[in-house]
């Protein structure tokens, strides 16, 4: 009874609990067996289950093999073993990566983690729980954890204590998932990964100054096995007589590190034996995520890899309070319209007409027509549906706001494959044509190839002259997963390939249309520079406002179309 009063406490009973009772396998190195140990009372552990104890919003940056999967499920335990009225929920990609058992689960999964955990404990800390599926319940205190798999529908349902999306940047649908689940769990949710480029929730919520969640990131110098004889790429070795730990030596080694006397200067960079018998067989790519946690240089294979949430997603909330309990969400669209929408910018719609696929609709507003800029505000996509069902749609929730604050019609862009007949002999183009308040929509001229305009887009994100809502939660998603085709690894396959066509592709390519049709006259040249057509046919010529010891030189040996403008 002394001990479970003591592992029940408040505070410091989930230390002691995770400490004193649990077992966890700890892995030092691929390729390595596993060790089962006493949970270890590393410094980094102690001060993760301190700020655990009671629920939070956490955002949880980490090393690989830092027991911080173990670590999580410890707290989930804890949770179901002590309190009464409870429910958790943890989330991953895969299925196997929640649960791969039920009752015969592995430590490979976290609800076998939990299971194994629950094992080592001694008989009278062991509440009588039930393993089944994705599910483990504690019948006494009616308290559980349930198991989700990370898809665009989950983490929606019932109110949660406390939740944990694991491996949060690499989750497909990362804002639709952060979306459901903020709102099911009111102050105890978790995202904890390492880093997958700048393009992804886990990456916003990080750079992100003004959110709810507390930030800690666990690196793995902070690990004594993994940081001995720990050294410096500047020459500096830490000092094995020194009783200091060595994460403490190399944080005093940081400030005066020879490295941040470079041109340009750059900071210190730990290496240890055990980093480089890990790091040895990694792309640049995974030792950036998986054991330097650098967002700049970690993402892989995204086709835009420069699309950074952290600066080029905007929170609709700065224009409209949230939406409210009784307001139905066409109320809540029309209210953030409202408040989202410039005076006197043409708005563009960017149509990809499913042919036993998804429709996908982006709305737009161009602040720029210079250099392109567009902020994207809106994203509608359904299956099943025909063209009157979105021409309905768009002609009553976005139209007629739009014509209310621009005094302009929207500009509707969209895949030539809508000119394709249908059973009734008509195309997607001519039906929306031919209904009362038409919607034309502009298929062409097609210039360049897929791939170029690919390029082309990349370079506006690139500029920054790209903004995207995070109303659109599956278009923000889209853009931080549309990707090239990859190996078994994850790596990008050599080679120039079009992106994999997926749940992805449908709102790019109705983004991709409104470039390519809108300003077909801009693509690139063979330099990679973008070039408008009244650069190409001005190029060389003088400029009448400058004297002519001002003019530039003429080129007799290139053609005026050759000259490289930029007009970013």
């Amino acid at each position: 009874m002394r001990e479970y009063m003591l592992c029940a406490r408040k505070p410091g009973g989930l230390s002691y609990f995770a400490f004193t009772h649990c077992w966890s396998l700890e892995v030092l190195g691929k390729g390595e067996p596993g060790r089962w140990k006493k949970f270890p009372r590393y410094a980094y552990l102690e001060r993760f289950f301190a700020e655990l104890e009671e629920p939070s919003n956490v955002h949880v940056e980490k090393s690989r093999q830092m027991l911080m999967s173990w670590a999580w499920m410890v707290v989930f335990l804890w949770d179901i073993t002590f309190q009464s009225n409870w429910t958790n929920m943890v989330l991953s990609r895969r299925k196997e990566e929640v649960d791969d058992g039920g009752a015969v689960s592995s430590d490979q999964s976290l609800l076998g983690k939990v299971r194994h955990l629950w094992l080592s404990l001694p008989p009278y800390l062991q509440a009588p729980l039930d393993f089944h599926y994705m599910v483990v319940r504690n019948q006494e205190r009616n308290s559980s954890i349930r198991g989700e798999v990370g898809t665009g529908k989950a983490g929606r349902g019932r109110a949660t204590k406390r939740g944990l999306m694991d491996e949060a940047a690499w989750l497909e649908h990362g804002e639709a998932i952060f979306t459901g689940m903020h709102q099911a769990i009111k102050g105890g949710l978790g995202l904890s990964s390492t880093p997958n480029g700048k393009g992804d929730v886990f990456a916003r919520i990080r750079f992100d100054a003004k959110t709810t969640f507390r930030k800690f990131s666990f690196h793995w110098t902070e690990h004594p096995d993994k940081a001995a004889k720990i050294y410096c790429t500047c020459g500096w070795k830490m000092d094995e007589a020194d009783p200091a730990p060595p994460h403490v030596q190399f944080g005093a080694h940081g400030p005066v590190c020879p490295n941040r006397k470079h041109d340009p200067p750059h900071l210190p960079e730990p290496r240890s034996p055990w980093y480089d018998h890990e790091a040895r067989d990694m792309t640049p790519e995974a030792v950036a995520s998986e054991l330097d946690i650098s967002y700049e240089k970690s993402r892989r294979g995204r086709v835009f890899g420069m699309f950074d949430s952290t600066r080029q997603v905007f929170d609709p909330q700065l224009y409209c309070t949230p939406q409210r309990d009784d307001e139905p969400l066409d109320a809540y669209r029309q209210r953030y319209l409202r408040s989202v929408i410039r005076p006197g910018f043409p708005c563009v719609v960017g149509w990809d007409f499913g042919v036993d696929d998804a429709t996908s609709l982006v709305l737009g507003q161009v602040v720029n027509e210079v250099s392109m800029k567009i902020r994207w505000i809106d994203a509608f996509e359904k299956s099943e549906q025909s063209w009157d069902f979105y021409h309905t749609f768009v002609n009553a929730a976005w139209q007629p706001i739009v014509r209310e604050i621009t005094h302009l019609d929207l500009l509707h862009y969209g895949d030539p494959s809508g000119k394709a007949r249908q059973s009734d002999l008509m195309s997607w183009v001519k039906n929306l044509r031919s209904r009362e308040r038409p919607i034309i929509i502009t298929i062409g001229p097609r210039i360049g190839e897929e791939l170029e305009w690919l390029d082309f887009i990349h370079n506006i994100i690139r500029k920054d002259n790209f903004e995207v809502s995070l109303w659109c939660t599956h278009f923000v998603d889209a853009l931080a997963n549309y990707h090239y085709p990859t190996d078994e690894s994850g790596n990008p396959i050599p080679g120039r390939h079009e992106p994999v066509h997926d749940k992805h592709s449908h709102s790019i390519d109705a983004m991709k249309y409104v470039y390519m049709f809108r300003w077909s006259a801009r693509l690139y040249d063979i330099d990679k520079t973008v070039v408008s057509t009244k650069a190409i046919l001005d190029a060389g010529r003088p400029d009448p406002n400058k004297p002519p010891q001002e003019q530039p030189p003429v080129d007799s040996t290139r053609t005026p179309g050759a000259q490289r403008l930029n007009y970013f």
